[in-house]
């Protein structure tokens, strides 16, 4: 598992913030996502569980052990954690926005549209309607609509690494995989130790049937 070696510095940061101030839970709460982004995650739980012990109504602590359970497939229990991070922050765009992929994940089209139509009423100006729309369409198989609503969210947020990497597959389920390959490549270029970003390159190498450098990507 690749990871930016910056998670590295971060994590210990959050290790000594914990050092000096064992009941913060915001410095637990920064441990969660170092370790969840360095694929770690056990200690991920741990320390966001911490966090919530600490502060158990607040509801990005919760979103954030809701964003775990759906890392491993247990999208009932991260299901009910959005749900109830929505409710103690009802004005949030974060827990809306997770329930929205977590519908389209699960199949459950209808509650990720209607999710997606209150995400765009709250935030019109962000991308993150345009984003889990696009991921909609895109497990949809509607893959001209997924790419359209995903350059629309880059064109909000140009640094959204989801929407990127999104696009990437929409142009693989068009079947443009010289596009694709060249929208997977920037991201490695711009971001060399990520993953999802090689895996995509590799995939986008083996549509336009260049098999070395595809296993090469997928090797890295």
């Amino acid at each position: 598992q690749l990871y930016d070696s910056r998670f590295e510095k971060a994590l210990a940061a959050a290790e000594e913030a914990v050092r000096l101030d064992a009941e913060l839970p915001q410095a637990y709460y920064a441990l969660a996502l170092c370790h969840r982004a360095m694929a770690d995650p056990e200690r991920a739980m741990a320390a966001i569980d911490k966090a919530i012990s600490l502060q158990p109504k607040f509801a990005p602590w919760i979103e954030a052990k809701a964003s775990l359970y759906a890392d491993a497939a247990r999208y009932t229990d991260a299901a009910a954690l959005y749900a109830r991070a929505r409710t103690l922050w009802p004005d949030g765009i974060s827990p809306v926005l997770g329930l929205a992929r977590l519908s389209t994940v699960r199949s459950k089209y209808t509650d990720a549209q209607m999710l997606i139509d209150r995400l765009r009423t709250m935030a019109p100006n962000l991308p993150y309607a345009s984003l889990a729309q696009g991921e909609l369409l895109a497990k949809q198989s509607k893959y001209d609509e997924a790419v359209a609503a995903l350059k629309e969210a880059i064109s909000l947020d140009p640094d959204l690494r989801s929407a990127q990497e999104a696009l990437g597959y929409g142009l693989l389920g068009q079947e443009e995989y010289q596009l694709a390959t060249t929208q997977f490549q920037t991201l490695v270029e711009s971001h060399p130790r990520w993953a999802a970003a090689h895996i995509g390159l590799g995939y986008a190498k083996l549509g336009a049937d260049d098999l070395s450098r595809a296993l090469s990507s997928l090797r890295s």
